[in-house]
């Protein structure tokens, strides 16, 4: 393949990683606030994960 060609999917894959990402971080903040809304605790959650 060529140089050209491999930059090309390499900027693709970045950009999927930096959406990803994203996306994680709005999900972990989104948790975050649903938690507070609930109260739920770090000592409750390790309960209910168990």
């Amino acid at each position: 393949k060529s140089i050209e060609g491999l930059d090309n999917q390499l900027a693709t894959l970045k950009r999927k990683i930096d959406f990803n990402q994203n996306t994680i971080f709005q999900q972990t903040n989104a948790l975050a606030k649903e938690k507070v809304m609930l109260g739920v605790d770090n000592e409750q959650e390790q309960k209910l994960t168990i």
